[in-house]
């Protein structure tokens, strides 16, 4: 994760928003560590996320095999003033 953090500083001017840890995101079966890199203005966040040892196979670890690649991003999203304009053109 470490590496991609100091990717988005280096590339983007982002820096560390927050981190958090296993002890932070868990459940009895299942755990994660993340860093969220974060622009100046705070409106764009990007959580980077790596599993952590758990009981069972962590989320993570369930999408990358349900894709059978390597990582990625499942998800993004946007806030902004102008909802269906954004949307528009984002399609």
């Amino acid at each position: 994760m470490q590496y991609w953090a100091d990717y988005y500083t280096r590339v983007f001017g982002f820096h560390r928003y927050i981190t958090l840890d296993d002890k932070d995101i868990s459940t009895e079966y299942s755990a994660l560590m993340s860093i969220v890199m974060s622009d100046d203005s705070h409106s764009v966040k990007f959580p980077i996320n790596e599993p952590a040892a758990a009981r069972n196979k962590s989320q993570i670890q369930e999408y990358i095999e349900s894709l059978r690649r390597s990582g990625g991003t499942a998800h993004r999203a946007a806030v902004q003033g102008r909802s269906v304009h954004g949307a528009q053109t984002a399609a």
